[in-house]
């Protein structure tokens, strides 16, 4: 499968390498750092290796491993992660631009120390639409590097700022999510002159759990940015962006949660009087950005029908909204190479 994410065209590290190579090696930290949030049962997905295969190559790990949801473990993801690693890290072509704490080192903890926005390093001879892309995983991980910087690349490649944002995951309850990202919203608004974004084509983009922060925030767009400022209490950017509008002009949602009634849902949400309200879906009203949703009629993981009510919802309310349900694909395939879904994005660049 064709899955190109880094913006450079060195590939230090590939499928032949060991898992000592990556994990034990130089990349180890900023490689866990952007997959280890990706848990299941509240272990690192590392822990699906066994002690055992650290030897071995990142191919043969994928042909003896498998996962708990009985899929090859996925090693061109850690590959993918190793290598992006050293664009972040070591050649400094993405900046890191702490959120809550202006100036300040990124912690990449799960906290406001942690959210943050990486966006690469750029001189804009022109202006640019910017992009927000918020990754999924179900607000226990974040895909950073499939739907993340894989996502990023291709906006960029097709004129884009893109802008990752790292927000904060479970324990954090709502609406801490929705809250970093309209303070995202803010920041990219507030300097967009500076980074050579055109204020007025600012787009959102959010994956599965990404797709539901993204809907559920533009719903609720006043309400949180009043809670943003009231956050920020003394900090020098309030006056600034208490006269900004946070709402982007345009929203891509990819295989989005829209309901309030999974399990997830009520982890996030424990008081059940309040879920409803981060049932995106029901909250639609005039005004809304402009929509392209897509998703995969075989998706076993994120009802099709989410995806389906949020597209009736914004025709009910007479905004502009495309629907594209393809045939097969399944689940958090970021720019769907090698499925049914593989041009989804040239529809939505086509249709923006």
């Amino acid at each position: 499968m064709n899955r190109k994410v880094a913006f450079g065209e060195k590939q230090v590290y590939t499928l032949d390498n060991t898992y000592a190579d990556i994990v034990e090696g130089p990349v180890g930290d900023h490689v866990k750092m952007l997959i280890g949030t990706l848990m299941f049962n509240n272990e690192s997905i590392l822990s699906l290796i066994p002690g055992n295969a650290h030897d071995k190559t990142w191919r043969e790990i994928a042909e003896t491993v498998r996962t708990p949801w009985d899929m090859p473990f996925d090693s061109q993801e850690i590959v993918d992660a190793a290598n992006l690693s050293i664009e972040i890290f070591d050649e400094n072509k993405w900046e890191i631009r702490s959120l809550w704490k202006e100036g300040q080192e990124v912690l990449f903890d799960n906290t406001k120390s942690g959210v943050c926005l990486f966006t690469p390093v750029m001189r804009p001879e022109e202006k640019r639409p910017g992009v927000i892309i918020c990754p999924g995983g179900a607000y226990v991980t974040l895909a950073m590097v499939n739907e993340g910087f894989g996502v990023a690349n291709r906006f960029y490649e097709h004129g884009y700022r893109p802008y990752i944002l790292r927000y904060r995951r479970l324990p954090n309850l709502f609406p801490a999510q929705q809250e970093d990202l309209t303070l995202a919203l803010l920041h990219v608004f507030a300097n967009a002159e500076r980074d050579g974004v055109k204020a007025d084509d600012l787009m959102i983009a959010g994956f599965s759990a990404g797709g539901h922060l993204c809907s559920s925030t533009v719903t609720m767009i006043d309400t949180m940015k009043e809670r943003v400022l009231t956050e920020l209490e003394k900090d020098a950017r309030v006056e600034c962006y208490r006269k900004i509008c946070p709402m982007p002009q345009k929203m891509t949602l990819g295989y989005a949660v829209t309901e309030a009634d999974s399990s997830l849902m009520g982890k996030l949400c424990p008081d059940r009087d309040k879920r409803d309200e981060y049932a995106s879906y029901r909250h639609v009203s005039s005004g809304m950005p402009k929509t392209y949703a897509w998703a995969c009629e075989d998706d076993r993981l994120v009802p099709v029908r989410n995806t389906v009510e949020w597209a009736e919802a914004m025709q009910r309310a007479g905004n502009p909204c495309l629907l594209h349900i393809y045939p097969t694909g399944g689940h958090g395939i970021a720019c769907g190479y090698g499925t049914s879904a593989e041009g989804w994005m040239d529809e939505m660049f086509e249709y923006m």
